[in-house]
């Protein structure tokens, strides 16, 4: 019969499954809540920047699918007057706020 030598310190812990055991999970919550977006205005400005034209007139085609937009200036939208092709889906838009766009042939929400 072996006898065990006495620990120093302190006792390492068994994996054991135990289910009243309490696991911390503040750092998952924080990394959450720095991954939701912000809701976004979409002016002039938001579209040039997307689609990295210098001239609203230059924007043919947009896709701004899953971008989190909550409202849209509409005065904006009268200078982008080539712009044929808008893809909104998976935002929170109303389709009365794109009423300037007369030259728009294709619009997915």
């Amino acid at each position: 019969m072996k006898l065990k030598k006495p620990r120093r310190g302190k006792k390492k812990r068994l994996n054991t499954k135990n289910p009243f055991i309490i696991k911390n999970y503040d750092h998952l919550v924080l990394e959450a809540y720095h991954r939701q977006k912000r809701p976004i205005k979409m002016d002039g400005f938001y579209l040039m920047k997307v689609s990295k034209c210098e001239f609203p007139h230059e924007v043919i085609k947009l896709n701004l699918c899953g971008k989190n937009i909550h409202e849209i200036v509409n005065e904006d939208l009268k200078f982008f007057n080539n712009l044929i092709d808008l893809d909104l889906s998976e935002n929170r838009v109303n389709f009365d706020q794109i009423t300037n766009l007369k030259e728009l042939v294709v619009l997915s929400m």
